[in-house]
């Protein structure tokens, strides 16, 4: 009886994790683009009313920082598994994917991070045209992982296929971030700062 009960589980287990087909793919991603755009509106319109021109223009920095570091951080190794994770799945050699490219990238990450703590009073006056811009780069330097391993899941799971997985993550950063950034600059300052710690959070 337990022979016959262990199979019917692997195969829910599989349908479950089963690849979305190009039609689900697309609804999702057309659904996800519409969701996105509108949150991002009404929390744009929201960030912009509520910031001063120059915290603004800091926000828009430093999130630009992040979505150009990140990337290049980690060498765009997350980018790959679009074409690469299918063939090691076949092979068998998942697992040894997802550990070594992992492996490299955290040690990426963590060498990046600490350069720009290192070089934060540089970084602060090249990127916010301050010195004194510095608790936004530190900011910035310990939050780079996270949005690294963001992109990263992302990534794994696009090259899986699994998109609705990545909807539901997209969409649950994408509403939690609005909701935070309301949060953040009712309960604080109105800073760039603020809205740095709501996204990373």
């Amino acid at each position: 009886m337990s022979q016959a009960v262990l199979p019917a589980s692997r195969v829910a287990s599989t349908k479950a994790l089963a690849a979305d087909s190009l039609s689900k793919s697309m609804v999702l991603f057309g659904c996800l683009l519409i969701a996105q755009r509108g949150i991002g509106f009404l929390r744009s319109f929201y960030v912009c009313g509520r910031l001063s021109p120059a915290e603004l223009g800091q926000w828009d920095l430093a999130f630009n920082f992040l979505m150009i570091v990140a990337p290049l951080a980690v060498l765009g190794i997350p980018g790959s598994f679009g074409r690469y994770v299918a063939r090691y799945e076949k092979n068998g050699q998942q697992r040894r994917l997802l550990g070594h490219t992992l492996v490299a990238c955290l040690a990426l990450t963590g060498i990046a991070s600490l350069v720009s703590w290192l070089l934060r009073e540089q970084i602060a006056q090249y990127c916010f045209g301050n010195a004194q811009h510095v608790d936004l780069v530190v900011i910035l330097a310990a939050g780079l992982p996270l949005v690294v391993f963001f992109n990263f899941a992302t990534s794994w799971f696009t090259g899986k296929r699994l998109n609705r997985v990545v909807f539901r993550i997209q969409f649950v950063q994408t509403l939690f971030f609005a909701l935070l950034c309301v949060l953040a600059l009712q309960m604080a300052a109105a800073t760039a700062l603020a809205v740095v710690v709501a996204y990373l959070v």
